[in-house]
């Protein structure tokens, strides 16, 4: 099927299909970039770990740049344009174009956040709730974005994003992680709570300036320093990256904290030694009424109502 598919990409380049072919060749390559990103790099050398593989994005510029180069041999006038442009936008990523792709939208009975300018982009949030003293501990296992936000009470966040034409397939795969995470998590005394769209908005709509570590050691750096946030993202327990925030955060500051982390760590560095160093300073969530209801339901599991 791929085979016939790449003809058909091959095939229309003379009669003008530029848009089928670079349909054709998107589906046929970036599939299996976001498996390997998911897969992340090699277990077998930490730093290859924190460098992580090429985002999606990025194989898609390069997909748009190649496609420019072979109008433009092809003596085109206008398709070198329509597809160079956005291939380097999507390469070069520059500051403007990764704010207007966090301009986001709640979705309508829907835990999903929307892009507003770009509708392929989808993001979506759960908040963890803990009953166990070693937080970082629990979420050091996870491969998804960790916020950490200390004001106006400790609070950590699970990030979820995903890139789909149709919401109903954005929904199914971010579900699916949800669940994967929430099972993870639950045996380690840590409850995952789906944020609804207008919840999940009201945290994308939180902004703050950027901070900057006095040295190069993080993890002596962070306690000794002054912030109100942490994003970071790890591949199989090693930080590959992460970013601080001031602590008055609010909605007219430049960055987001839905942004994703661009600074690496200058050293290996485990995701439960960077969140252990970082509640020094932000502290950690404290169980609440939810947690007490999901911890009873958690240990009468298999009992009757009667038992209970």
């Amino acid at each position: 099927m791929k085979v016939v598919l790449l003809l058909l990409a091959i095939l229309v380049i003379p009669f003008g299909g530029w848009v089928i072919t670079a349909l054709i060749f998107a589906y046929l390559i970036l599939p299996p970039l976001l498996l390997r990103r998911r897969k992340g790099s090699s277990a077998e050398n930490p730093r290859a770990k924190g460098r992580g593989p090429i985002s999606a994005g990025r194989a898609l510029g390069g997909v748009l740049l190649a496609l420019s180069l072979v109008a433009l041999a092809s003596h085109g006038t206008l398709s070198p344009i329509v597809f160079g442009v956005p291939g380097l936008l999507l390469v070069f990523r520059p500051r403007f174009l990764s704010g207007m792709s966090l301009r986001v939208k709640p979705v309508k009975d829907s835990i999903l956040l929307r892009g507003s300018l770009f509708p392929f982009g989808w993001f979506a949030l759960a908040e963890a709730k803990v009953s166990t003293r070693d937080v970082e501990g629990a979420v050091s296992g996870m491969n998804e974005r960790v916020l950490l936000l200390s004001a106006p009470a400790p609070r950590i966040f699970l990030v979820f994003t995903t890139s789909s034409i149709s919401r109903s397939r954005a929904e199914e795969v971010t579900l699916k992680r949800m669940q994967v995470a929430a099972r993870a998590l639950r045996s380690l005394g840590v409850y995952l709570l789906p944020l609804d769209g207008s919840g999940a908005f009201e945290v994308s709509r939180l902004r703050a300036t950027r901070v900057d570590l006095p040295g190069q050691n993080i993890l002596h750096s962070l306690p000794a320093s002054d912030y109100g946030a942490l994003s970071v993202e790890a591949v199989h327990g090693f930080v590959a990256r992460f970013e601080l925030y001031e602590r008055s955060y609010g909605k007219g500051a430049p960055g987001s904290l839905l942004a994703k982390p661009n600074r690496r760590p200058g050293s290996s560095t485990t995701l439960r030694e960077l969140l252990s160093a970082a509640t020094q300073r932000t502290g950690t969530p404290k169980p609440d009424r939810y947690v007490e209801f999901l911890s009873s339901v958690a240990a009468t599991e298999g009992e009757t109502l009667g038992q209970r």
